[in-house]
């Protein structure tokens, strides 16, 4: 890099440390007054508040300084409230892309990422459910909260890969997921969330990308678990559908390169 670049490099670097703090802030100071409400009032109020926060952050402000373009498609499959959002998972950023746009909806995370002060604050006022292992005994109390809050009318996003990939190509699908809506009757959304070149991806080892994404989520139309004999068929399902979407941005994104 020359050092125009090396500098603007950096410099991006500085926004999204300021952003990630000023997420954290902006998220305690709209909700504090508020955790004294009954339950339900709270949910609805941190909800609309971290949706707020996240697409002033991930939509407009990171956008904003040269680090992404965003589209977003299929806004008509999105259910206000009861599913369970299914997205593949290869960047850092893929939760908060997808609850920016994910109404009422809490997340199944990893328990060391609720170290992290806003998503520790989420796990403790609201529906972010932390996970240990996929051991029986840590998932009953994972499982009991989950069904918990798909009754009380909230959507759960969960990245059934359950990590991010080294390649960034889909892989197999944990049926956590699945079993939670053969035993709710939530029915699953499937989205995807794709970019162009790889961005915070597991195998990148420097902290900011050096290149410029343009990124698409994509909401798919919603699978009814009636409609599938067992957790098994609409695991397999969803992972076709999930995989053919992004066959499909690959070969997009190939044909856009060629005519350039």
């Amino acid at each position: 890099m020359n050092p125009i670049q090396k500098f603007w490099w950096y410099f991006r670097g500085f926004i999204l440390f300021v952003l990630y703090v000023l997420l954290n802030i902006l998220l305690v100071a709209f909700t504090l007054p508020f955790l004294f409400c009954s339950q339900n009032t709270r949910a609805k109020i941190i909800s609309k508040a971290l949706r707020l926060v996240l697409w002033i952050v991930f939509d407009k402000g990171i956008s904003s300084f040269g680090g992404y373009n965003i589209s977003v498609k299929g806004k008509e499959n999105i259910c206000e409230n009861g599913a369970i959002y299914v997205c593949n998972h290869a960047s850092l950023f893929d939760p908060f892309w997808a609850m920016t746009y994910i109404p009422n909806a809490g997340v199944l995370i990893k328990s060391k990422y609720a170290k992290i002060m806003a998503i520790w604050y989420l796990v403790k006022v609201f529906d972010f459910i932390a996970i240990d292992s996929l051991s029986p005994s840590a998932l009953a109390p994972v499982v009991e909260q989950a069904q918990r809050s798909l009754a009380n009318g909230r959507n759960l996003l969960i990245f059934p890969e359950g990590t991010r990939t080294m390649t960034g190509r889909l892989g197999d699908f944990k049926s956590l997921a699945f079993k939670l809506s053969k035993k709710t009757g939530a029915p699953i959304v499937p989205m995807t969330i794709c970019s162009d070149v790889p961005f915070f991806a597991k195998f990148q080892k420097t902290i900011i990308p050096e290149e410029f994404a343009n990124l698409t989520v994509e909401f798919l139309p919603a699978l009814k678990p009636n409609d599938f004999r067992d957790d098994k068929a609409m695991l397999a399902s969803t992972h076709r559908i999930i995989s053919k979407n992004l066959r499909g941005r690959l070969f997009e994104k190939t044909c856009n390169n060629l005519e350039k």
